[in-house]
């Protein structure tokens, strides 16, 4: 059952892959659209530095990197599951998938992780090039890069179930499109990705050190950056009890929200 189960997620992440290669025109502007933002973003914080050595901190070149980084992980990450889970219920998609000998969250993890390697190789290879333009690349000890990977796997982890516990409201909402926007919002205010929470007030910043969001991109850059991290055993807690908590909480709703599948049109 294992071995079939990794068939089947690997086969699908192919597809996915090979799926998103045919759109072309819409890769191409999503490129552009990755590029002029992070040109952009480097002009910002040059303006803001102005020849200053240092701000909160953090020198020109760590915001460099924090800025290139943030966006490449907000390309692998997989926030497309609960839009991906709402267009099935849409379209009546959902029957055929749960009807299927494989789970429902491998097939949406297997098709996000897929279309997140197609995004990582077309969008943020070339972002990371752009940031050895600016930039050296920056020296990384084994247990440094091993450190980054469990963050990046923990952030994973959370930002899936959070994905798939909103995605489940659309069997009641069945627009997700306003509360996708919202919770776009609330994760680049709250994780650090619009700006490193160091800047924010002291009275943001000890209530966002107690949120999950900070491991998403604030901790993994500050260990690409090679910077003390205070409280990292107090982040890594938060951020696996709040796994946990979501996993029960979708464990909970998929159950109770099933019953209730209205297919729009179909």
């Amino acid at each position: 059952m294992l071995k079939k189960n990794l068939n089947y997620f690997f086969l699908n992440a192919w597809l996915s892959m090979c799926t998103k290669s045919t759109y072309r025109a819409a890769s191409i502007l999503k490129l552009c659209v990755n590029l002029f933002v992070t040109v952009l973003y480097i002009c910002l914080w040059k303006a803001i530095y102005n020849g200053e050595g240092e701000i909160n901190g953090f020198t020109l070149s760590d915001m460099l990197v924090y800025v290139f980084i943030s966006r490449i992980l907000k390309n692998l990450y997989p926030y497309d599951i609960s839009r991906s889970y709402g267009e099935l219920i849409k379209r009546g998609k959902i029957a055929i998938l749960l009807l299927r000998p494989v789970r429902l969250e491998l097939q949406l993890l297997s098709a996000s992780i897929g279309s997140a390697l197609y995004d990582f190789c077309f969008c943020s290879l070339p972002t990371l090039f752009l940031l050895w333009f600016f930039i050296p690349p920056i020296p990384m000890g084994l247990v440094n890069f091993l450190q980054i990977i469990f963050w990046l796997f923990s952030s994973y982890a959370f930002i899936c179930l959070l994905e798939l516990v909103v995605g489940t409201l659309s069997y009641y909402l069945q627009n997700l499109w306003g509360l996708n926007v919202f919770k776009s919002t609330m994760f680049t205010f709250l994780s650090g990705e619009l700006l490193p929470i160091r800047f924010y007030p002291a009275f943001l910043l000890k209530l966002f050190e107690k949120l999950p969001f900070v491991a998403i991109y604030y901790v993994p850059v500050l260990l690409v950056l090679g910077k003390a991290v205070e409280e990292m055993k107090s982040y890594l807690a938060v951020l696996w009890v709040s796994c946990l908590i979501l996993l029960v909480i979708y464990i909970l709703l998929s159950r109770k929200m099933i019953r209730h599948i209205t297919v729009q049109g179909g």
